[in-house]
């Protein structure tokens, strides 16, 4: 029972990934997570990434209020071909793009976290994922093993450079917080260079 939750849903070229946390931890996390899961779902190969995280927060705004929770989010839209991810990074701070020579960058926020800021508005941003990248995105669980964020993300890249694939980069993330005490959750995103450019998640 926690707050993490990761989805997604694709259609052959393109592919909708959501990776957020819940405030909190135990059932009452797990249940706003849950809740912000379904209302995450419809539409999400159809809709942008900032008309989808918009639609999501207005309707989950009142039940947030009340509660005093908020859900931070990553959410991307990719086109597998091109290599073009559009995202909406609410709040969570966690996300990096890798590249082929090991080189990371760290996805610029796109607004607060859904339920901080009543009427709160999101901006959708666009990134390229060059052939033998990768697009990482943790959640926060994996701080409890580093000092900061900045430690934290760099032994995320290295591990994930070092990967032969996204299982095993998504497992070598998951091994640098083995004694972690919140939820752990981590999404592998590989852009390959044998299969002209298509993403594999």
């Amino acid at each position: 029972m926690g707050g993490d939750f990761f989805d997604w849903e694709a259609d052959g070229s393109r592919l909708a990934v959501t990776l957020a946390d819940a405030m909190g931890k135990g059932m009452g996390a797990a249940l706003v997570a849950a809740t912000a899961r379904a209302v995450l779902r419809p539409g999400r190969l159809q809709r942008s990434a900032e008309s989808l995280v918009g639609r999501a927060a207005a309707a989950l705004e009142p039940d947030l209020t009340k509660l005093s929770s908020f859900v931070t989010l990553m959410h991307w839209r990719l086109d597998g071909m091109a290599g073009e991810v559009e995202y909406v990074d609410a709040g969570h701070g966690l996300g990096i793009l890798v590249h082929p020579d090991g080189l990371w960058e760290r996805l610029g926020s796109s607004g607060p976290p859904l339920g901080l800021l009543p009427g709160a508005q999101w901006r959708g941003e666009t990134v390229w994922v060059p052939p033998g990248a990768q697009l990482v995105a943790v959640s926060d669980g994996l701080l409890d093993a580093f000092d900061a964020a900045e430690p934290a993300l760099d032994a995320v890249a290295s591990a994930v450079h070092a990967a032969g694939s996204a299982r095993e980069a998504v497992d070598a993330v998951l091994a640098l917080a083995v004694h972690a005490e919140d939820d752990v959750t981590a999404v592998v995103l590989r852009r390959e260079l044998a299969l002209e450019g298509a993403m594999v998640a």
